[in-house]
């Protein structure tokens, strides 16, 4: 369980921040990603290491409100 959700969610910070060269985003999306990034991958570091229900839930509910918050913050900083 430790790889399969520690690698995607580390993974997905630098991905995020990459926004910034490749679209032009403004810095602010670049802290913004960050700390959502950050937080991500805190949930499923959880999960890694507790192995709960409990844990799994947050990671779930993390996920679902992470991706439409990342693509809100790219449109607002692109504009």
């Amino acid at each position: 369980m430790f790889w399969q959700t520690l690698l995607p969610s580390g993974a997905l910070i630098p991905l995020t921040m990459s926004q910034l060269m490749v679209a032009g985003a403004a810095p602010v999306y670049m802290v913004i990603a960050g700390i959502l990034g950050v937080g991500f991958f805190c949930c499923s570091a959880r999960l890694a290491l507790r192995k709960s229900k409990g844990a799994a839930r947050r990671t779930l509910m993390a996920s679902i409100f992470y991706l439409p918050l990342i693509f809100f913050v790219l449109l607002l900083a692109i504009h």
